[in-house]
């Protein structure tokens, strides 16, 4: 992900494998939506759909490693999938 586009509010997924199930933590899935809450100069915050409350919304991305830009239409999209209790990628 290029640097110089990161911003508050940002729609990013994860680009990552899926993490393990963990309660206190949460799960992160590939493709998880996410919004990015502290584009900092080396690391970034993102709150993941679903996962606002879990730890890994508290995890930082070191230097955009696994954070890819998507649409607010994809953004949208995977966020009601995971709604729906499906994963967040087709």
């Amino acid at each position: 992900m290029d640097p110089s586009r990161l911003r508050d509010d940002l729609p990013v997924e994860w680009l990552g494998d899926d993490n393990e199930p963990d309660e206190s933590e949460g799960w992160l899935r590939h493709g998880q939506p996410g919004r990015i809450t502290d584009p900092a100069m080396q690391d970034v915050f993102v709150e993941w759909v679903g996962l606002e409350d879990a730890g890994v919304s508290r995890w930082i991305c070191y230097d955009y490693q696994g954070l890819g830009e998507i649409s607010e239409e994809e953004f949208t999209r995977r966020a009601d999938r995971l709604r729906q209790g499906l994963p967040p990628l087709d």
